[in-house]
């Protein structure tokens, strides 16, 4: 559980992508993709959200996944 917030202004949403991605941490060497899942940024939609984990070559990942709060707000 990571518990953290994310704000950011997207100033052209037809073109932005939205990029979830889990690595395993390592001190001894690199740090390892666990799974990613990239969306466009105009199909996100508030709420509570499963974001499901791919591999690197585009596999589901079984029973992974991510259990997220988005709040996309209008800035006018």
């Amino acid at each position: 559980m990571w518990n953290a917030r994310f704000q950011f202004t997207v100033h052209v949403p037809e073109l932005a992508l939205v990029r979830f991605v889990v690595e395993d941490y390592d001190a001894a060497s690199h740090n390892d993709l666990v799974g990613l899942y990239t969306l466009p940024f105009t199909s996100m939609q508030n709420g509570y959200r499963h974001v499901p984990l791919l591999t690197k070559r585009g596999s589901l990942i079984p029973s992974a996944g991510l259990f997220v709060h988005i709040m996309v707000l209008d800035a006018k």
